[in-house]
């Protein structure tokens, strides 16, 4: 018996790649606040997260209201009573 269905192929793995970085870089900030929060603001995380984070910062103090408002309850659920991990 052979099968005649196809093996993914580029397209397919390179829009699966898109997708998750896509949803899953925004996604990550929450962790990050999480960590930040439970290593006591750690002096070295600012350098690091800082740059990588950098455009979800900008959206956050330039973009319309409903992104920052969103932005800032996202990062409130991991991270209840403190600052943004650049802060």
């Amino acid at each position: 018996m052979t099968s005649n269905r196809k093996k993914p192929g580029v397209a397919f793995w390179a829009t699966l790649v898109v997708v998750v970085v896509l949803v899953g870089y925004p996604l990550s900030l929450g962790p990050v606040a999480w960590l930040h929060a439970k290593l006591d603001r750690p002096r070295g995380m600012k350098a690091v997260v800082a740059p990588i984070y950098a455009p979800i910062f900008w959206a956050q103090d330039n973009g319309p209201d409903w992104l920052r408002k969103s932005i800032d309850l996202y990062e409130k659920m991991w991270h209840p009573a403190g600052p943004s991990p650049i802060d």
